[in-house]
């Protein structure tokens, strides 16, 4: 059984905002690099897709290859013309960082931000 972390998104929307587009990203989780190499491939529909694949699935869990201990945890918010900056508070402490931010990818609405997490993580 897989336990989905419980975290708190926050949406911030600032007047500035900087985006790399999904050609220069790399991608730790498999699922988004297939999403990012549809749409560069100019397939509009994978992102509708997407979406209707990740209804009650978020955040996305997926194995690591050729690792037994860790998963590749995705987090993620769909966003739309006004989100400049999505933060997530909760999941593994990264330092005295209160906040982590996602990354959007390209032009599309999808925010993310993956993580490796141990396969025994648990939070409340």
């Amino acid at each position: 059984m897989i336990i989905r972390p419980i975290v708190l998104l926050v949406v911030v929307l600032f007047s500035m905002m900087t985006t790399t587009s999904a050609q220069e990203e790399s991608f730790d989780s498999p699922r988004l690099a297939a999403l990012a190499k549809e749409l560069k491939s100019g397939n509009s529909a994978a992102l509708s897709a997407f979406w209707e694949e990740m209804k009650g699935k978020a955040p996305l869990v997926e194995p690591i290859a050729g690792d037994d201990k860790n998963f590749w945890v995705t987090y993620l918010w769909r966003g739309d013309a006004e989100t400049k900056r999505v933060s997530l508070i909760g999941g593994v402490p990264v330092g005295d960082m209160l906040a982590k931010y996602l990354t959007r990818l390209g032009e599309s609405d999808v925010w993310y931000r993956t993580e490796k997490l141990p396969r025994d993580s648990r939070f409340t």
